[in-house]
């Protein structure tokens, strides 16, 4: 697995979170992966610095894409996604387009990638969060 510093998925979220704010209005999926990469660089790099760790050598394999594992860890509040303050996180619940089968937040990033048919209203969901999350990583590792 490829290791990356704390300093570096630093600098690749705050970098993909630009490039997806370039693309605002363009399709739901060439955003979704910038912003979902986004995420979860900038959550490993918090959960990184907490820990003291030099590399992403055991965050990588310990949460992979798991968006929810790593807001949890990260410690991210609901206040800081602008809900109620001790507000349960909500992660959006994503369908495919065609048969309503439910994929995992986790995937949501493959399902863009490789242009699986989502449902209009989970995708626009899942987006949002994904802003909500990017703007609260920009304060915490900006300051």
């Amino acid at each position: 697995m490829l290791e990356a510093t704390s300093q570096e998925l630093r600098k690749a979220c705050l970098r993909n979170a630009k490039a997806a704010g370039a693309l605002q209005g363009a399709h739901g999926s060439c955003r979704g992966i910038l912003v979902f990469y986004s995420v979860e660089c900038g959550l490993k790099s918090l959960i990184m610095d907490d820990r003291g760790e030099k590399s992403s050598k055991t965050v990588g394999p310990k949460f992979g894409h798991n968006i929810r594992s790593l807001i949890a860890e990260a410690r991210i509040s609901a206040a800081e996604l602008g809900l109620v303050a001790n507000a349960a996180i909500s992660i959006p619940t994503i369908r495919h387009g065609s048969g309503g089968q439910e994929i995992s937040f986790s995937d949501v990033h493959t399902a863009w990638r490789y242009g699986v048919s989502l449902e209009a209203a989970g995708e626009l969901a899942a987006t949002a969060f994904l802003d909500s999350l990017v703007s609260a990583l920009r304060k915490r590792l900006t300051t």
